[in-house]
């Protein structure tokens, strides 16, 4: 049940700050000793921002959307593209 609620509503991450040294995420928590995720976003199509990346779990498959106005530096540093 809780793989089909995946599916009808896939968890979204807004990872744009993955790597940054004042992300909250990202890092391995030396209490627990596990990584520390972002906070899922909730499904609206208000909260998503054109200039950040974004992950989407749907429980089967990990997709990463990028807008067309994504900043160069970012996808540089994500992905080592350059646009031009």
């Amino acid at each position: 049940m809780e793989q089909l609620s995946y599916l009808l509503y896939p968890r979204i991450y807004d990872i744009t700050q993955l790597g940054s040294e004042d992300a909250e995420f990202g890092h391995t928590d030396e209490q627990t000793g596990y990584m520390v995720k972002p906070y899922a976003l909730p499904l609206r199509n208000g909260k998503l921002n054109t200039r950040s990346l974004y992950l989407v779990d749907n429980g089967e498959t990990l997709t990463i959307l990028v807008n067309r106005s994504i900043k160069e530096e970012l996808l540089l540093e994500f992905f080592g593209y350059r646009t031009t």
